[in-house]
């Protein structure tokens, strides 16, 4: 399967977009009375962003791959039987 610049342009939008929505979460800790931890003062957004900004650390992993797979894919492969039958 050839991988195409669509899906870079795919990557770097889906990117943009889970930043965007974890921008407008709120993830505002305090510390806690009885044991002095920091806790969410809205616990359910603060591990939603949690989760939005692991999934753009993932989706931009998989941006990276899909730029190496397309790199190995233009650069021209040899045939090695080609090579020793002239």
């Amino acid at each position: 399967m050839k991988l195409l610049k669509s899906d870079i342009d795919w990557a770097t939008s889906i990117v943009s977009e889970i930043e965007e929505f974890a921008s407008q979460l709120d993830d505002t800790r305090s510390r806690c009375d009885c044991c002095s931890l920091k806790k969410y003062d809205n616990y359910d957004e603060g591990m939603v962003k949690l989760a939005a900004q692991s999934a753009v650390t993932k989706v931009n992993k998989l941006k990276s791959l899909i730029k190496a797979i397309r790199t190995a894919q233009s650069k021209p492969s040899y045939d090695h039987k080609s090579l020793f039958n002239g």
